[in-house]
């Protein structure tokens, strides 16, 4: 494994154009953080990647700038959206060209013996049909034209996990207790802003996020949503189980409906 001598010109650049609110030596960290992560085997912890500097830093040092030093997550996170949206902007992508913002949930999987991490809970693995020890975070994402980004994220934690960690807390640090839909709904208002207004945007998500509440937001943006619908999901106050029973026996009637891009279709 090579050891860092000098930090990457590009690490250095890239987190220059993204921070505004850190000191000088948060802003050290910062970078000796990005620069460690890309250059780090697969297993990443402080004291491995305290190692791989030749002038390094005490491991202690380093679990004191997510612990202690007073800075927020969003100090980064909503800077580097911003600065994504800015880049995508710069790439001459045409307004023609109907931007997609994606919703889910990823899990970050730890070891089943894992206990002394807070937000390592029992998750449901749907890729691998089981019960697993992991972080969960729902993601937006945003793919327009040729490119793809992750662009707001946020962890997700049961209300029975927030009243634990909550019992160690004082009532200043006391975590709020969100839904995964209200943590979608939250992801997408924050970057309302800072798209192009005269863009056709479309929201994508599962059957799991489907809701009228959810629906009913985006659309109040001026959005349009492409979703699945579970069989157990009530449309016009009637379960989707039970409509073939109220049209059987029925002529179908035609229905013209107003597309997103202008103009009408029949069905």
């Amino acid at each position: 494994m090579k050891t860092i001598v000098r930090r990457s010109v590009g690490i250095v650049t890239f987190l220059g154009l993204l921070t505004g609110t850190f000191s000088v030596a948060q802003r050290e960290h910062l970078q000796r953080f990005g620069d460690l992560l890309v250059v780090a085997p697969r297993r990443k912890t402080l004291a491995q990647l305290a190692a791989l500097e030749l002038d390094g830093v005490d491991p202690s040092n380093l679990a004191d700038f997510f612990r202690i030093s007073p800075w927020e997550a969003d100090d980064l996170r909503i800077a580097l959206f911003v600065f994504l949206l800015n880049y995508l902007k710069s790439r001459g992508i045409p307004l023609t060209q109907a931007v997609f913002l994606t919703i889910d949930d990823s899990l970050a999987i730890q070891d089943n013996g894992t206990r002394k991490l807070d937000t390592v809970d029992w998750q449901f693995d749907h890729n691998g049909h089981r019960q697993v020890r992991a972080r969960n975070h729902v993601v937006l994402g945003i793919h327009w034209g040729d490119y793809h980004f992750p662009l707001r994220w946020r962890l997700y934690l049961r209300a029975s996990t927030v009243r634990r960690i909550n019992q160690k807390r004082t009532s200043q640090k006391k975590l709020r207790s969100f839904s995964k839909l209200e943590l979608a709904q939250q992801r997408l208002a924050q970057v309302v802003a800072h798209l192009p207004a005269d863009v056709l945007v479309y929201v994508l998500f599962d059957s799991w996020y489907t809701s009228a509440k959810l629906v009913q937001g985006i659309r109040r943006h001026g959005w349009h949503v492409i979703a699945a619908v579970k069989s157990n999901r009530s449309l016009a106050g009637q379960k989707l189980t039970t409509w073939h029973h109220a049209l059987k026996g029925r002529r179908y009637d035609r229905v013209r409906v107003r597309l997103a891009r202008g103009g009408e279709r029949t069905y």
